[in-house]
């Protein structure tokens, strides 16, 4: 189960701009489209797991908590975003924001100073955050 999905990235980027981000060649194929999306939230979802994994959840999550599917959708359309960089001012300044929110958030998981409403490992030792 993907941890986030179309509509999501539609909500945080706005349908158009994830359209537009998607489209490398200009040639606005559905098909082509979907299908860059569909790349973009797999990945984003992996980076979300590799960056997670050294912390104190279970790996992939059973449920997805909500600031993980807004994690996910973030990283996704950023990563549409500098596919094509069809940029004006308004859009550069807001993804540039949306990065920062991105590591700020997921630098307190990493940290522990937020908890997720989710699985945690079990271990036999204890778990120390990492410090940046």
């Amino acid at each position: 189960m993907a941890y986030t999905d179309t509509s999501n990235l539609y909500l945080v980027f706005g349908k158009q701009n994830i359209r537009d981000w998607a489209d490398l060649d200009n040639t606005q194929n559905d098909y082509s489209i979907d299908a860059r999306v569909s790349w973009a939230i797999s990945l984003a979802e992996e980076i979300i797991n590799a960056e997670l994994r050294t912390g104190p959840y279970d790996i992939p999550f059973s449920v997805t908590p909500a600031i993980i599917q807004h994690l996910t959708s973030l990283r996704a359309g950023l990563l549409l975003y500098e596919g094509r960089r069809v940029a004006t001012d308004e859009n550069q300044d807001q993804t540039s924001s949306q990065m920062k929110s991105y590591k700020v958030i997921m630098r307190a998981l990493k940290a522990g100073q937020f908890r997720l409403d989710a699985d945690l490992l079990t271990r036999d030792y204890p778990f120390v955050p990492e410090e940046d």
